[in-house]
C-alpha cells in the first residue's frame, strides 16, 4: 500500500553542505523506519522548485528545512514556512554549519546537525519527529480521519436527504476534444494536456438518452456534469449521489469505503490557488477533518469528487480554474467525478469533456411525489391528503381537478391535459364527455394561461418556495420575483415568531436587513463571486455582526468555515434584482456597462438570472426591462419577456421587433455573426399574435398557415431563398402529414416523427430525412396547386454558384464570416456558432441569384442519387446527393462539391430546401 511520507525535507540544491546533510538526514531516518521525502531530481532554484516544495509541505506531518549559507533570501525559505504555518504543519529548521537561521525562523527551536552539536542533536529531534508522527497504525489513523471528514459532510451537506424526489433527466455524450500529453517528472508523474488548456467547445451529439431518474444514468458512466436552469435539483441531486455512497459504505469494509469529497467552487475565489490546494482547504474546513489523506484515497480509488457549480466559479479566472479541473479529471481517468453548471452558463472556459447530464422540469407526477415527501419530511399529519389538496390548489383550484377528472376516467393523458393544444376528440374522446363550461375551464386556466403556477412548480427549488409560503386563503404569486420576495418575507416571519431577535432588528419587516443583504449581494456579484470572507461580509454589512448572524439565522445566508454565501445562488440572484429595481428606477443603471464592455454581449457575464428576476418584479408590464435590454441585449429581453412571468404589452414587442429585424442582417452595427445569431434566437422566441416576431418574407407561414415561401427566378424554374424552416416544417406535421397515406406513397415512413435538436422557428428545420423531404414536397404542392420538389444537384448548383466556376457562393475562395461553419478547424477563421442560426443572417455570403444559406447552416437534399446525373424519380433506398455543408463542418466541405448519405439518415445536420417548377 501507498502512503505519502510523513516528514518532508527541504535544503537548497546549489551544491552546498546543505545538500550534503539532507541527503544523510534521509538515510538516517530510512534506519529508524520513517519515510520521507527526498527531491532528488534537482530542480533548479525559481518557481518550479517553489510550486514543489508548496506541494510537499501539504503532504506531510512535518517539515525538515535545512538551512545553510545558500539559504538566506530564497525564496523557498519564505514559502515554505508560510505554508507550513498557515496549515499548522511543524517545521523545524535543521543547522548544516554554524550561522544564524533565516529571519522567517527566529522564534523556532533549530537542530543544529555540525560539529560537537550533532549527535546530541539528532536524537532531540529524532524524538521531537516521533512526537508529530502517527502511533504506528497508518491505516487506523487514516480510517480515522476518514470518519471525522465523513461526519461533517453529513451534517453540512445531507441532513434533508429523505424527502429527494428523482428528477428526470436527459444523458448526452459529445464527441471529444483531441488531446496531446507530454510527460514530464517534478516527484510524480503528471501530464500536461495541451489540447484542453484553451477551453473545451461544443462538439457533435454522439449519443442521447433519456432516463426516469438522472441517477440511473450514472450506472453507465463513472464522471459527468449536471445541467438544469436555476433551481433545477442540480446541487441536490450532487448531495443525493453523495448520501448514497456514504449510506452504502455501510455494506464496506472499513478500509473500503468511499469518501465523497464535496468542492463548493464558488469558494475558489483565489486567483492563484491551484485545484490541489483548493481541495485540501475545503477538505480541512473548522479544523483537521481529512488531513492530507486526500492523496492517498485517491491512489486507493476511494474517492467521489462532487464539483458544483462550475458556474459559480468567478468569471474572470474560469479559464484557468476550468483548464485545471479539465487536466485533473484526465489524469485521473479512473477517478468517479460529478460536476454541476447551469445551463445557460456551461460556456467553453467551464465546459468539460464529460457526458452531459440534464435535469429535466417536473414532470405532473414528479411534482406530486415531491409535495408528498416534502409533507412526510416534515411530519404533517395526513400528508398524502394535504399533499393532494396542496397540488391542486397551485394546479389551478378545485374546478380544475374536477375537469381533471373527467379527462382521466375517459384515458387522457397527463400530457394531453397539462400540454395540449387542443381538446381531444378520439384516441380518447374528450370533447364527447365535457361540457362547454369544462371547455372553458381548461383553456382558460391551463391551456391559456401563462400564469399557471404548474410552470413555477416544474422547478422544484421553486415549489418548495411555493409550499413554504402557502397560507390558508392566500393566493400564491404569479411569477419567480414575486415568489422570491414572498418567500423572503416569510423567512423573517417566522424568525419573528421564534421571538430570537432581542435586538429588534426586524421590528421594520426585515427591510433593513434586506437593503444589508442587497448590498452583500451586490459587491459580490461586481466581483463575479458567489461567496465571501467572512471579515469582508461584516465590513459590507457595516461590522456589526448581529445582522450577519440574523441573517444565517433566516436561513438566507450560510457559513462554510470562515466564508459566507447565500443558502441558493436564487436568492443572490433575488438580492441583486432588487438593487437592479432601485438604481433603474434612479436611472443609474447603464446595460452597457453589463454586457457591452467585452464586445460580445451574447455570452453569459452573471447578470443574466437577476435581470429576468428584475422583469419580474413588475408586476403588470416588464416593458422597463425590455426597453432598458432591447440594444444591449436581445438575447436577454427575449428571455424577460418568456421566463419572467410578467406580461409585455404588444406596442413594446412590436418596438422591438422592428430593431432586431434590421440588425438581424446589419453587417456596420452588429459585424460579429454570433451577434446576429443571437438576435436571431431573440425574434425566434418571441411571440405576438400568435406568431413569432421574426415575419420576414420566406422565413414563416402565410395567412393560410401555410409556409411563406419567398421564391427567387433562376432560369426555368424558381427557388426558394432560405432553407426549410422549423416553422414551416411543422405546418406540414401539423396538418397530420405523417399520417396522410397520400404523402407516403413508395416512401420509406419512420416510426416517429423527426426529433429537431434546435427548434426556433427561424433555424432551418435539420433531422429530417430525404424521405420526409419528399413527403412535405408532396403536401406543399398539393396545398398551393403547384409543383413543387427537391432541386437536381445540377439545379441546386447553378443556384448556388452561378455559371462562372465559383467555388462559394460570392467567389473561389473562402472568406471568413461569409457562412455557418467551424471556421477553427484548420485555423481558416475565428468563427464558429456551434449549431445551426436563423436563416439569412450572412447577408455578404448570398449566391449570384440572391440565395442564402448555400454554404454552411445545414446540408441540403438534392432530388438525385449519388453520381448520377440523370433524374427519374428512384424511391429505393440508394444514397442521395447532398449539397452545401453545414454549421459543424469546415471550409472544404462546405465548397461545392457533392457528398452523398443514405435517404433514412436523420443527422442533426440535414436539412432541404424547395424548386418550384415554372410554367
Amino acid at each position: 500500500m501507498s502512503h505519502t511520507p510523513p516528514v518532508f525535507i527541504s535544503y537548497p540544491q546549489d551544491g552546498a553542505a546543505g545538500q550534503a546533510l539532507a541527503n544523510e538526514l534521509f538515510q538516517r531516518l530510512q534506519a529508524e523506519g520513517i519515510t520521507a521525502f527526498l527531491d532528488t531530481e534537482s530542480i533548479r532554484l525559481g518557481e518550479r522548485w517553489i510550486q514543489a516544495l508548496g506541494n510537499g509541505v501539504k503532504q506531510c506531518r512535518v517539515v525538515l528545512s535545512v538551512v545553510s549559507s545558500a539559504s538566506h533570501d530564497r525564496p523557498w525559505v519564505e514559502k515554505e514556512y508560510i505554508e507550513a504555518n498557515k496549515l499548522r504543519i511543524p517545521i523545524i529548521p535543521v543547522l548544516a554549519t554554524a550561522g544564524d537561521v533565516p529571519f522567517q525562523m527566529n522564534d523556532v527551536q533549530v537542530a543544529r546537525l555540525y560539529g560537537d552539536y550533532k549527535e546530541k542533536d539528532w536524537q532531540r529531534l529524532l524524538a521531537r519527529i516521533r512526537e508529530y508522527l502517527p502511533d504506528g497504525n497508518t491505516d487506523n489513523d487514516l480510517e480515522t480521519r476518514v470518519d471525522a471528514y465523513l461526519d461533517w459532510v453529513q451534517n453540512t451537506f445531507l441532513r434533508d436527504m429523505d424527502a429527494y424526489t428523482a428528477m428526470d433527466g436527459k444523458k448526452r455524450v459529445r464527441a471529444q476534444p483531441q488531446v496531446r500529453r507530454k510527460r514530464f517528472i517534478v516527484d510524480e508523474d503528471f501530464a500536461e494536456l495541451v489540447g484542453l488548456r484553451a477551453g473545451c467547445g461544443e462538439k457533435q451529439v454522439l449519443e442521447e438518452k433519456t432516463f426516469d431518474n438522472i441517477l440511473d444514468a450514472l450506472g453507465e458512466t463513472g464522471q459527468g456534469v449536471f445541467l438544469g436552469k436555476p433551481g433545477a435539483g442540480k446541487t441536490t441531486t450532487l448531495w443525493k449521489l453523495a448520501d448514497d455512497e456514504i449510506r452504502a459504505n455501510a455494506q464496506r469494509e472499513r478500509g473500503k469505503r468511499i469518501v465523497p469529497v464535496i468542492l463548493r467552487l464558488g469558494f475558489w475565489t483565489k486567483s492563484d490557488q491551484l485545484l490541489l490546494d483548493f481541495v485540501l482547504a475545503q477538505t480541512n474546513i473548522e479544523g483537521q477533518k481529512l488531513g492530507d489523506a486526500f492523496s492517498t484515497l485517491l491512489e486507493q480509488n476511494r474517492i467521489l469528487l462532487v464539483l458544483d457549480g462550475l458556474n459559480e466559479m468567478p468569471v474572470m479566472w474560469q479559464k484557468d480554474k476550468g483548464r485545471q479541473i479539465r487536466e485533473f479529471l484526465a489524469v485521473n481517468t479512473l477517478l468517479r467525478a460529478y460536476a454541476s453548471c447551469r445551463e445557460d452558463d456551461y460556456c467553453d472556459d467551464v465546459r468539460q469533456p464529460l457526458p452531459e447530464l440534464q435535469i429535466q422540469p417536473l414532470s405532473i407526477s414528479r411534482i406530486q411525489q415531491f409535495i408528498h415527501q416534502y409533507l412526510v419530511a416534515d411530519q404533517v399529519e395526513q400528508a398524502g391528503q394535504e399533499a393532494e389538496n396542496l397540488f391542486w390548489a397551485i394546479a389551478g383550484g378545485q374546478d380544475v381537478r374536477e375537469v381533471w377528472a373527467l379527462w382521466e376516467k375517459v384515458g387522457a393523458t397527463q400530457e394531453q391535459f397539462w400540454t395540449g393544444t387542443e381538446i381531444p376528440q378520439e384516441n380518447p374522446n374528450v370533447y364527447g364527455a365535457t361540457t362547454t363550461k369544462h371547455d372553458q375551464i381548461w383553456q382558460s386556466k391551463i391551456r391559456d394561461n401563462p400564469h399557471n403556477l404548474i410552470r413555477l412548480a416544474r422547478n422544484p427549488y421553486l415549489l418548495a418556495m411555493l409550499m413554504a409560503i402557502c397560507e390558508p386563503g392566500e393566493a400564491f404569486p404569479a411569477n419567480r420575483g414575486a415568489l422570491l420576495a414572498g418567500f423572503y418575507r416569510q423567512l423573517v416571519k417566522r424568525e419573528i415568531q421564534r421571538q430570537q431577535d432581542k435586538a429588534n432588528l426586524l421590528q421594520d419587516g426585515g427591510k433593513q436587513l434586506e437593503a444589508l443583504i442587497g448590498k452583500l449581494a451586490w459587491t459580490m456579484a461586481e466581483q463575479t463571486q458567489t461567496s465571501s470572507p467572512r471579515y469582508e461580509t461584516l465590513s459590507i454589512m457595516g461590522h456589526d455582526e448581529q445582522w450577519l448572524k440574523l441573517a444565517i439565522r433566516c436561513n438566507v445566508l450560510e457559513q462554510i468555515g470562515d466564508n459566507i454565501r447565500f443558502s441558493h445562488q436564487l436568492l443572490q440572484d433575488y438580492f441583486i434584482a432588487i438593487g437592479m429595481q432601485q438604481r433603474l428606477d434612479a436611472g443609474e443603471l447603464p446595460a452597457e456597462h453589463f454586457w457591452q464592455q467585452t464586445g460580445e454581449w451574447w455570452e453569459p457575464t452573471g447578470w443574466e438570472e437577476p435581470v429576468v428576476l428584475l422583469a419580474g418584479l413588475y408586476q403588470d408590464d416588464c416593458t422597463s426591462v425590455i426597453r432598458w435590454l432591447e440594444q444591449a441585449n436581445p438575447k436577454l429581453a427575449a428571455r424577460c419577456i418568456g421566463e419572467s412571468g410578467v406580461p409585455c404589452v404588444d406596442v413594446t414587442k412590436a418596438h422591438v421587433q422592428s430593431l432586431w429585424v434590421e440588425r438581424l442582417s446589419n453587417l456596420e452595427t452588429d459585424p460579429n455573426p454570433h451577434a446576429r445569431a443571437a438576435i436571431g434566437t431573440a425574434l425566434a422566441s418571441v411571440d405576438m399574435h400568435g406568431r413569432p416576431l421574426d415575419q420576414r418574407k420566406g422565413v414563416g407561414l402565410d395567412a393560410k398557415g401555410l409556409p411563406d415561401i419567398d421564391w427567387v427566378a433562376i432560369d426555368g424554374y424558381k427557388m426558394s431563398r432560405y432553407p426549410v424552416t422549423n416553422a414551416q416544417f411543422q405546418a406540414f406535421v401539423a396538418d397530420a402529414g405523417y399520417e396522410t397515406d397520400e404523402w407516403w406513397e413508395g416512401l420509406q415512413r419512420s416510426e416517429s416523427k423527426p426529433d429537431h435538436y434546435w427548434k426556433e422557428s427561424n433555424h432551418p428545420v435539420e433531422g429530417v430525412s430525404w424521405y420526409d423531404a419528399m413527403a412535405f414536397c408532396r403536401w406543399l404542392s398539393t396545398a398551393t396547386g403547384q409543383e413543387i420538389r427537391l432541386p437536381t444537384e445540377q439545379e441546386w448548383e447553378k443556384a448556388a454558384c452561378g455559371t462562372d466556376g465559383r467555388e462559394y457562393p460570392w467567389g473561389k475562395d473562402y472568406k471568413t464570416g461569409y457562412a455557418n461553419i467551424n471556421e477553427t478547424y484548420g485555423e481558416t477563421g475565428i468563427y464558429n456558432l456551434q449549431k445551426t442560426s436563423a436563416v439569412g443572417i450572412y447577408p455578404q455570403g448570398q449566391s449570384p441569384y440572391g440565395l442564402m444559406d448555400m454554404s454552411g447552416n445545414v446540408w441540403e437534399w438534392c432530388l438525385n442519387k449519388y453520381k448520377e446525373s440523370q433524374v427519374t424519380l428512384d424511391l429505393s433506398g440508394c444514397v442521395r446527393v447532398v449539397r452545401g455543408g453545414a454549421w459543424y463542418h469546415y471550409t472544404e466541405s462546405c465548397r461545392f462539391s457533392s457528398d452523398n448519405r443514405p435517404p433514412h439518415d436523420r443527422y442533426y445536420d440535414q436539412g432541404f430546401r424547395l424548386l418550384l417548377r415554372c410554367c
